[in-house]
């Protein structure tokens, strides 16, 4: 009884299995006779770029998925947003080979129907670019000129540049700003009718060309060079490549340290700086209260660039010693007063979102200080005039003497022992009323025969109160 009853229950299985496995094997042969022709098609039918004449449908199906196949293999597809690329998911293109050749009209050229997801495309975006938003873009229009790039099997190496796809407002936004002080009134008329400069798509831009074509001669040193140095800041918070930039001997008390860039059509000293980037931007200066303005325009960037000043140091002035006959004994003389000098490194550190990528050097600024020189007199003591005897008990005739002092950081200390008027002179010539002409250093000592100007030089680190002395016999 109960092998019946198992039997029974078998044969259902049995059947309808036979019949799943009929269904998928004579299936397919069936949809080919009955929806697909055996005809071949006439000459001159091409679906998408290939010809398909004197194949059956059938044939046609297999060959078309088989150039997919290749296409995927042999292309590439690079989206790219200004500075940065990725390689695009070959997947999200979709193609639909079936309804290609079911629309297909023979001797006739059809489409290779091929499709992009909005959605996936969107997710592909945020996931390769997750440092810009792609609400404003125009996802569908992209959408649809990939599709094109796979229904016509572009091959080779496609770059597709996703800022093309961006609103036209969103092209001129406000990519970099600078505010720098005291423009002048002359300074403001120029720019009112000078207010821009084009920086072009893969583009040079020579300062110095851009004044020669303004015409102008109405503007002095410190007004070009704000606006040169205005210029360079604004380069910095960008992508572009300084190919030229110079400085001054010493920083213009209008410029910040680290953001000055020279420019001098007489002395050839020039500002000039590369467009990498496949959009062209705008430079734009306006000047408000006071105050010089200015702002590159164009499609944002994708990473952040920061202009950032390393090893910045201030170098303390030497002092220089000359000496010279012209002065009395013992007078000195300030021929210059001295000031420090200054140095800084500028780099460009460049972010994506808020992860520091890399640190690039854009300038090295040095500017030397102006080292302080003191005249002192070179002359040697006069000798004192004393007849009888000495004073506090000395002899009557001695010999008169002047030994010089040793530099020990405290200044030149000596000995002067009176006597009659002949004798010999031995004199430190930086010793003064002070005795403060050493090197506060280092030791040393200045022999000098009468009325010379000749000296020894002590060379120190460059720190404040360094002492340098120097033969200044024949310069009065």
């Amino acid at each position: 009884m109960r092998k019946k009853n198992v039997l029974k229950a078998a044969i259902p299985i049995v059947l309808f299995s036979l019949f799943i496995f009929s269904f998928a094997y004579y299936g397919g042969r069936f949809y080919e006779q009955l929806f697909q022709s055996d005809e071949p098609y006439d000459k001159g039918t091409v679906i998408g770029p290939e010809s398909v004449a004197g194949m059956t449908e059938t044939e046609a199906a297999r060959y078309l998925t088989s150039q997919v196949e290749e296409w995927r293999t042999k292309s590439a597809v690079t989206l790219r947003y200004m500075e940065k690329e990725a390689d695009m998911n070959g997947n999200l293109i979709e193609f639909q080979t079936a309804k290609s050749i079911s629309d297909a009209v023979d001797g006739r050229e059809n489409n290779l129907y091929a499709d992009v997801s909005n959605q996936l495309l969107l997710a592909e975006l945020e996931s390769q670019f997750p440092g810009h938003s792609w609400d404003k873009t125009d996802v569908e229009l992209l959408a649809s000129d990939l599709s094109d790039i796979g229904s016509h099997f572009q091959t080779g190496d496609i770059t597709v540049d996703l800022s093309a796809y961006e609103p036209k407002e969103s092209r001129q936004e406000i990519v970099a700003k600078v505010s720098m002080a005291e423009a002048s009134s002359v300074l403001q008329s120029f720019v009112e009718q000078n207010p821009s400069i084009l920086i072009p798509a893969s583009g040079i831009v020579s300062f110095n060309e851009w004044m020669i074509g303004t015409n102008d001669q109405s503007l002095d040193e410190k007004s070009i060079g704000l606006l040169s140095s205005s210029l360079y800041q604004l380069v910095l918070q960008t992508n572009f490549a300084v190919l030229e930039k110079n400085q001054s001997t010493s920083l213009p008390d209008y410029i910040p340290l680290g953001f000055e860039a020279k420019v001098s059509m007489s002395g050839k000293q020039d500002f000039v700086f590369r467009n990498e980037n496949q959009a062209g931007y705008t430079a734009e200066w306006s000047v408000s209260g006071g105050r010089l303005n200015g702002v590159i325009k164009g499609v944002p960037f994708y990473y952040d660039y920061e202009p950032v000043l390393k090893n910045k140091e201030t170098i303390q002035p030497k002092t220089i010693l000359q000496f010279s006959p012209s002065l009395e004994y013992g007078k000195v003389r300030l021929e210059r007063m001295g000031s420090t000098g200054q140095m800084a490194d500028a780099y460009r550190v460049v972010k994506e979102r808020t992860v520091t990528l890399r640190e690039e050097q854009i300038a090295a600024d040095f500017y030397p200080p102006v080292h302080t020189i003191e005249l002192h007199s070179s002359k040697e003591e006069p000798v004192l005039s004393n007849e009888g005897n000495a004073p506090n008990g000395g002899s009557g005739t001695s010999s008169n003497s002047v030994n010089n002092g040793t530099a020990d950081g405290n200044g030149s200390t000596g000995s002067i022992d009176s006597g009659t008027q002949s004798g010999d002179v031995n004199e430190n010539p930086a010793s003064g009323d002070d005795g403060n002409a050493a090197d506060n250093e280092g030791s040393g000592s200045v022999n000098n025969p009468p009325d010379s100007g000749s000296g020894t030089s002590n060379n120190g680190s460059g720190q404040s109160g360094e002492t340098v002395y120097e033969d200044f016999e024949g310069k009065h």
